[in-house]
């Protein structure tokens, strides 16, 4: 039991160290060293965890893959996806605001362009939230939307904060409170 619990703490402190790495400076800049360093681990260890640098990387993108899916595990659980979405939108525009999250999230990106083990992670977690999304939001669904219909209206949802992400990434000076106003009036109106 205690070395599970070893095993789980030095697993998490890799994927924070490179997690670290990756806003700072890009996954190919970071080496297994400055994530073993920053671990607080030896070389040696990290590779008891993982095969190798694209490994890492690819848990790093399934650790933020969970953190993207949220908002549609806690309707899982029994929560109004609505109600969580429109309650969560000051926490989701301080993220899509916080240039350290932005910066992972378009390390992420480029990386699946060059590692097929994240591509896969971004593909699924894109159709996750579509099919979490259309199942989750389906009470709000008006006569008339065809399935294509509600896919839009999460992605375009998707879309938004993708872009608040960018903005803020380049360092955004739109007040946060009207921004809050904004998306709650976004929310409302795609599925209101």
């Amino acid at each position: 039991m205690e070395r599970e619990r070893k095993a789980s703490a030095q697993r998490r402190d890799i994927l924070i160290a490179a997690t670290e790495r990756a806003q700072a400076s890009g996954f190919h800049s970071a080496t297994m060293d400055q994530i073993a360093r920053g671990a607080g681990l030896s070389v040696g260890q990290v590779y008891r965890h993982f095969e190798n640098k694209d490994a890492i990387i690819g848990a790093v993108a399934q650790a933020r893959a969970r953190k993207v899916l949220d908002p549609f595990e806690h309707h899982a659980q029994g929560e109004p996806v609505l109600e969580t979405l429109l309650r969560d939108a000051p926490s989701a525009l301080r993220q899509a605001r916080d240039s350290k999250v932005a910066a992972l999230d378009l390390e992420i990106l480029a990386e699946a362009e060059r590692n097929a083990v994240v591509a896969q992670v971004v593909h699924d977690v894109e159709t996750a939230q579509l099919e979490r999304g259309v199942e989750a939001l389906a009470p709000f669904r008006k006569p008339g939307w065809t399935d294509d219909d509600m896919v839009a209206r999460i992605a375009f949802l998707g879309l938004i904060l993708d872009g608040l992400q960018l903005r803020g990434a380049r360092g955004s000076t739109a007040a946060p409170a009207a921004m809050e106003r904004a998306y709650r009036d976004i929310i409302a109106a795609l599925f209101g």
